[in-house]
C-alpha cells in the first residue's frame, strides 16, 4: 500500500513541480529584471513587456521592454531564432477597480498561444508564473517580493491563492 501512496503522492505533486522556474537562473534573471521594471510600471501607471532567450550562439539575449498602457501591453515577438524564450510583463500601478495581482485570463491565453513561459510583475510586488504546457499560473514571489506600488491594498480584492487554472481565474474576473 505505501508504494501506491508514494506514487500518489509524486502525481499530485507533479503540476506544482511544473510551475516552478525552469532554474535558478532564470528566476534570478526575471526577478532582477523585473524588480527594475516592476517599479518603473507602478510610477508611470503603464504595464511593461517584453521577452528573454538565447541567441542561436546561445548567449542571452533580452528584448527591449516595450511601455504599454494602463491595462494593456502589445510587445514584438521574439525572433525565431531566439531559443528558451520567457515572456514577461507588468500590470502597472495599483487600481482598485482593476483585478491586477492576479494574471488575467488574456495573459494565460497568449501564454497557451506562444508556447513560452510568461512571468506577470503586480502592483503589490507578486510575481506569477504561467506554464505554457497547461496554463496554471503560479505564485513563484509572494506580496512585497518586487517594488510595489505604496497605495496597494491588500484588502480591496478578495484573498490571492497561490495558483489558479485558466477556468479559476475567469470565474474570479467575473465573480468580482
Amino acid at each position: 500500500m505505501k508504494p501506491l501512496f508514494a506514487v500518489l503522492a509524486v502525481l499530485v505533486a507533479l503540476p506544482a513541480l511544473a510551475q516552478t522556474p525552469e532554474s535558478p537562473r532564470e528566476f534570478k534573471r526575471v526577478v532582477k529584471l523585473l524588480s527594475d521594471l516592476n517599479a518603473r510600471s507602478v510610477d508611470e501607471s503603464r504595464e511593461y513587456c517584453g521577452a528573454l532567450g538565447r541567441d542561436e550562439g546561445g548567449f542571452e539575449v533580452h528584448l527591449a521592454p516595450h511601455r504599454g498602457e494602463g491595462a494593456s501591453c502589445g510587445s514584438a515577438a521574439a525572433p525565431r531564432a531566439w531559443d528558451q524564450v520567457i515572456d514577461y510583463h507588468t500590470h502597472g500601478s495599483f487600481d482598485e477597480g482593476y483585478m491586477n495581482e492576479v494574471p488575467s485570463d488574456d495573459d494565460v491565453l497568449y501564454t497557451l498561444e506562444r508556447g513560452n513561459p510568461h512571468y506577470v510583475a503586480t502592483p503589490g510586488g507578486r510575481l506569477w508564473r504561467i506554464d505554457p504546457a497547461n496554463g496554471i499560473s503560479v505564485l513563484v514571489c509572494g506580496p512585497r517580493c518586487l517594488p510595489f506600488d505604496p497605495r496597494y491594498d491588500e484588502r480591496a480584492h478578495r484573498p490571492v491563492r497561490e495558483a489558479y487554472t485558466l477556468r479559476e481565474l475567469e470565474q474570479r474576473i467575473f465573480r468580482r
